[in-house]
């Protein structure tokens, strides 16, 4: 026997550690020129159908340094993208902090 205080409990066999993938999303601009809308959702989705997208992870960087990171990266991809605000970004991207780990023009039909 084990001696235990009143009211503890123990917990014996064997730990089992589940690995868990790294969290990622992807923010991709659909439409048109003179038209464009932003949204996010699981990367190949995004990856599929939208003009230009980028992939965010979880960060250090508050919510609007990644949305401005956007935007300068997808202005710098295609200068038509500089329509799009960094609110309308913003708007799209899930609370927290966060990083961006890649931006990629032309990811699949307009």
């Amino acid at each position: 026997g084990q001696f235990l205080p009143r009211g503890s409990f123990s917990i014996e066999g064997r730990r089992n550690f589940v690995r868990v993938p790294a969290l990622r999303l992807a923010v991709g601009i659909f439409g048109d020129a003179g038209s464009y809308r932003v949204s996010c959702g699981p990367p190949v989705p995004i990856r599929d159908s939208a003009v230009a997208y980028s992939v965010i992870e979880p960060g250090a960087s508050a919510q609007a340094d990644v949305a401005k990171r956007i935007k300068s990266e997808l202005a710098r991809l295609d200068a038509g993208f500089g329509g799009i605000s960094i609110d309308d970004i913003a708007r799209a991207l899930p609370a927290g902090p966060g990083r961006v780990a890649e931006s990629v023009l032309g990811g699949g039909a307009a």
